[in-house]
């Protein structure tokens, strides 16, 4: 997007600028793109994505919980989190990060707490939400409409 910014800046007749406020100018993204150079930001990327089993090296899953009450958000969070336990004990093929709050951990009133699923295996992983998600309706342990999942999601915000 940076670099997007950057080509539209001074068309036409005028010159233009891009000023870009971070607290971490030297990170490799930002470098890579003043200086428009996606080949080594491509290659920096995917050797981060590889060594912490982020995508495309690995099927990803978000759980975002949500709720105007904090204490039913962790109590649903935590729910969601023992059946994916439970649903993933036999041949631990998923790695199940959380419950931990979002990034951004309170919009519009609600509150919100994030759980990540990673595997190697993308059948597995749909397998996993399955049964962890069908069973936890089935004992009532959380309001489906207080929790969204995606797949491969875009961002994680």
């Amino acid at each position: 997007m940076i670099t997007q910014v950057a080509g539209r800046a001074g068309r036409g007749e005028l010159a233009g600028r891009v000023l870009i406020q971070t607290y971490h100018p030297e990170h490799y993204a930002l470098r890579h793109a003043c200086a428009q150079d996606y080949l080594a930001f491509y290659d920096e990327e995917i050797r981060y994505r590889q060594t912490l089993s982020y995508p495309p090296f690995v099927a990803l899953a978000s759980l975002l919980v949500h709720d105007d009450e904090l204490t039913r958000a962790q109590s649903t969070a935590a729910a969601l989190r023992s059946a994916l336990d439970a649903a993933n004990s036999i041949d631990r093929a998923c790695r199940i990060l959380g419950p931990a709050p979002a990034p951004i951990a309170r919009l519009r009133g609600q509150h919100r707490l994030q759980l990540l699923i990673k595997s190697r295996s993308r059948p597995r992983l749909r397998a996993l939400l399955d049964l962890a998600l069908g069973n936890a309706i089935a004992d009532k342990a959380y309001d489906p409409r207080h929790v969204n999942v995606e797949i491969d999601p875009v961002n994680l915000m």
